[in-house]
């Protein structure tokens, strides 16, 4: 009698790892399935901006891209140069790195805020 109920525990306990290790195995590919859809999104919201930082020199704003200090465009004023920067990269948003002048990134925020 007892070696049956040492049998039946040991099938619960080996169907119950069964079980565990089938879940585990699901779980992980629906991990790794979002993973890759994460990647995907970051990469198309990362290709859908360019950080751009922004210098003044005299009356002309300077705009450049901040990974590589590439010339992107310039203008006579932000105006201008936004402009300048949708018909360089019509289909990019430029985003205003940290490291611009905070005097040109608070004429940004107001240009904005209009």
């Amino acid at each position: 009698m007892s070696e049956s109920i040492v049998a039946i525990a040991v099938g619960i306990l080996l169907g119950a790892g069964l079980v565990m290790l089938y879940l585990a195995y699901h779980i992980k590919l629906v991990m790794n399935t979002l993973d890759q859809h994460i990647h995907a999104a970051i990469k198309n919201v990362s290709d859908s901006f360019i950080c751009i930082v922004v210098e003044k020199d005299n009356d002309t704003y300077y705009c450049y891209r901040k990974e590589d200090h590439q010339f992107v465009c310039q203008g006579k004023d932000i105006n201008a140069m936004l402009e300048a920067f949708k018909i360089a990269y019509p289909d990019r948003v430029a985003v205003i790195a940290n490291n611009t002048d905070p005097e040109i990134i608070k004429e940004f925020e107001e240009l904005v805020s209009k």
